[in-house]
């Protein structure tokens, strides 16, 4: 299945980051680490059960890889313009970066009783920053278009909010 609408939006973001490319390729790859590093600490503070994070990650893999399969989408030729290599190649949409790590915020914030609303707040803003840095970074590397990333978003807030 190939959708047209995004594909110029998503060649602009792309033409707009190549001079950084290093930079948003760090992003699209490792800023998913930050949920990781947030996991770890919750944990450690006793504020969410060590399972439930991991649980969430490997449930909204599961719900993109199927989604992917379903829907058909063809991914960018990145790989002929940035000889950017993917381990497992799958479909494009929707986005795992974006849908997993949408997931993981969204349960963090709905789900850990924080102490401190500042601490929620203060999650919520380097939460939706990581996301967008996430979706660009996906974008600009050139493996998902604009709606692979937008769509990617959606799916994993509302499976966060549905856990």
């Amino acid at each position: 299945m190939d959708f047209n609408l995004d594909k110029p939006l998503s060649t602009r973001i792309e033409a707009w980051g190549k001079p950084h490319y290093k930079l948003w390729y760090f992003f699209a790859v490792q800023l998913i680490n930050v949920y990781v590093i947030a996991w770890v600490a919750l944990g450690l503070l006793g504020w969410l059960a060590w399972w439930v994070l991991p649980l969430i990650a490997f449930s909204s893999w599961i719900l993109t890889i199927s989604t992917q399969a379903i829907v058909g989408r063809a991914r960018p030729k990145f790989e002929e313009k940035t000889g950017y290599k993917m381990w497992w190649r799958t479909y494009s949409l929707p986005s795992g970066h974006a849908t997993i790590s949408a997931a993981v915020a969204t349960v963090i914030l709905l789900q850990v009783h924080f102490p401190n609303p500042l601490i929620l707040v203060s999650l919520a803003i380097l939460f939706v920053i990581a996301e967008m840095l996430i979706g660009l970074g996906r974008i600009v590397v050139g493996v998902h278009y604009f709606g692979d990333v937008l769509v990617g978003f959606v799916l994993g807030i509302g499976f966060g909010v549905m856990y």
